[in-house]
């Protein structure tokens, strides 16, 4: 198999990884919802986003520099050089994680009374406070597997990681919210605290499946380790670099992503501290903020992700073939994987937009019965739903970005994007009645501007711009359709009434699927090429000529 289709292939097993990844997460949020409610799923997504800011200040950052720097080298067979990469990277993460662990454990008082977010997500971001140890460890190995050109032990990480995050996630909840409640009965505590307790259970799934995703990765490299000593042996163009100027490059590369990452993703934690504040400002009770909050946090952003995770995946499996191809100067090659990655990111968030402005209400109804904002949460997903194609593309153009060392590009992007976001937020905040769908609106405005800076400054640096017709438009026209056929079947079920909204939900989209498929070879919007490079692609293009689409 060729090195572009090698590519694909790895990007579509982290991806379809991820997708598994986030179905989990989402099956197991359906009954985690259920038992915490609004108030406690806002103290739950408020200590989550600070744990997810301290976690891409320590660790984040990490699996992409150490996939860069060690793809470079195992490009030009440096082996030693790429293992004793992986060595000082570990050592550096574990000392990071340590500090900022302890940050979290021992600050979190002060640190959401700095955020105005109350005592109610204390308990939780303490008990989230290992898990920044831990995953700043289990970063580097992921980096250091994908540098190798393997996305195989991250991806059953990802996914067995979420098993155990669902498991202890919804036991330690219905636990820990019993307690709070006995503790409550008993004078104890306030009733909001029952909620705060409730918060802390959902997060201690986050700890164990980051300790179970670390167990797999070393039992993976114990395997790989002779395989490992044997490459080696066979070394002899590595250079003799000492462990301070491996720290020093290792630092040097992780700095800007940090940064980048930390701007790209701040604006979540933002968000909030500004929507808080300024509802308190205008007067609104603090368990009526929690609510809105909740039901944004808790199933907009939810169900927003669950795509977009895709286009993570596939650019941390887009970096390592740039960066060979870039070091190769291979500009061609270069061109050939960011054309890829942006097409497959497309193929893929496009019609998730659009079945998400399609189907709003049903699927909301199929996954959150027991939502009390049903109205709310759809128009929230109606209106956001573009933020899922900009949100997707400027997550892949980031990375070609990355892997072709603009590191600074990103950056520059990101913070001109999260200046106009703040600013545009605070005014729609301050001077109208949007209250929570400012969070949308501005949300979905961050993630294009991005997108627009981002694509004009691959045109700048590599002269490519992407093929537009089969990457964008026929994507788009395909997903159109199948949006409107998908109404039109969920709508005549329910008419009929032999079916609830669940089946009828369920098979409009499943529909939906197969009417995309269709058009996509009908329109040859995807090439019998691609298709084989994909898994499971030869079955496919079988079938496809059987039906006569190829």
């Amino acid at each position: 198999m060729g090195r572009s289709k090698s590519f694909v292939v790895h990007g579509m097993i982290l991806g379809a990884a991820s997708i598994i990844s986030r179905i989990i997460g989402l099956v197991y949020r359906i009954p985690l919802n259920n038992i915490l409610g609004s108030e406690a799923l806002s103290d739950y997504a408020n200590a989550y986003n600070i744990y997810s800011f301290m976690l891409m200040l320590s660790s984040l950052s990490v699996p992409l520099a150490v996939s860069k720097m060690v793809s470079a080298k195992v490009a030009r067979k440096e082996y030693i050089s790429a293992y004793k990469i992986f060595k000082n990277a570990l050592l550096f993460a574990i000392c990071v994680g340590i500090v900022f662990g302890l940050l979290a454990f021992f600050g979190a008082s002060a640190i959401t009374g700095l955020l105005n977010y109350g005592e109610g997500i204390t308990p939780a971001l303490k008990c989230l406070a290992p898990a920044l140890v831990v995953m700043s460890v289990v970063g580097v190995f992921r980096g250091y597997y994908q540098g190798l050109g393997t996305m195989i032990p991250t991806a059953f990480s990802n996914i067995i990681e979420q098993i155990a995050n669902a498991v202890v996630s919804i036991v330690a909840a219905v636990y820990l919210i019993g307690y709070g409640q006995k503790l409550f009965e008993s004078g104890q505590i306030g009733e909001s605290m029952v909620h705060s307790y409730g918060a802390a259970g959902g997060t201690l799934g986050t700890v164990f499946g980051a300790l179970v995703a670390l167990g797999f990765l070393l039992y993976t490299f114990a395997l790989y380790k002779k395989r490992l000593t044997k490459q080696m042996k066979r070394d002899y163009a590595s250079k003799d670099e000492t462990r301070g100027e491996i720290l020093k490059v290792l630092i040097l590369t992780i700095i800007p992503v940090i940064i980048s990452t930390t701007i790209y993703n701040i604006s979540t934690l933002m968000d909030s501290a500004i929507f808080g504040n300024f509802m308190n400002f205008k007067g609104m009770e603090v368990a009526t903020r929690k609510v809105l909050y909740g039901s944004y946090s808790g199933y907009y952003v939810l169900l927003q992700n669950v795509p977009v995770s895709l286009a993570a995946a596939l650019a941390s499996s887009t970096v390592p073939a740039i960066v060979k191809s870039f070091a190769l100067n291979d500009i061609k090659g270069v061109k050939a994987k960011a054309g890829a990655a942006i097409k497959l990111s497309m193929l893929v968030g496009i019609p998730c937009a659009i079945g998400y402005f399609a189907l709003a209400r049903p699927i909301i109804m199929l996954l959150f019965r027991s939502c009390d904002s049903v109205d709310m949460v759809t128009r929230m997903l109606m209106l956001g739903c573009a933020s899922i194609i900009f949100y997707t593309l400027s997550t892949v153009t980031g990375s070609v970005l990355q892997g072709i060392s603009k590191m600074r590009v990103p950056v520059i992007n990101s913070a001109i994007s999260l200046a106009i976001h703040v600013v545009a937020l605070c005014l729609a905040l301050r001077f109208t009645d949007l209250n929570i769908y400012a969070l949308v609106l501005f949300d979905m405005i961050f993630s294009l501007i991005i997108c627009i800076l981002n694509l004009n400054a691959i045109r700048r640096y590599i002269n490519f711009v992407p093929e537009v017709k089969n990457t964008f438009v026929m994507p788009a026209v395909a997903a159109a359709i199948m949006g409107f056929v998908g109404f039109i079947v969920y709508r005549l079920l329910i008419k009929v009434g032999i079916f609830g909204n669940s089946i009828s939900c369920i098979i409009a989209i499943l529909v939906c699927f197969v009417v995309y498929a269709i058009l996509l070879l009908l329109f040859k919007t995807v090439s019998e090429d691609e298709l084989e490079g994909l898994p499971g692609g030869r079955k496919m293009v079988s079938i496809a000529r059987r039906l006569h689409l190829m």
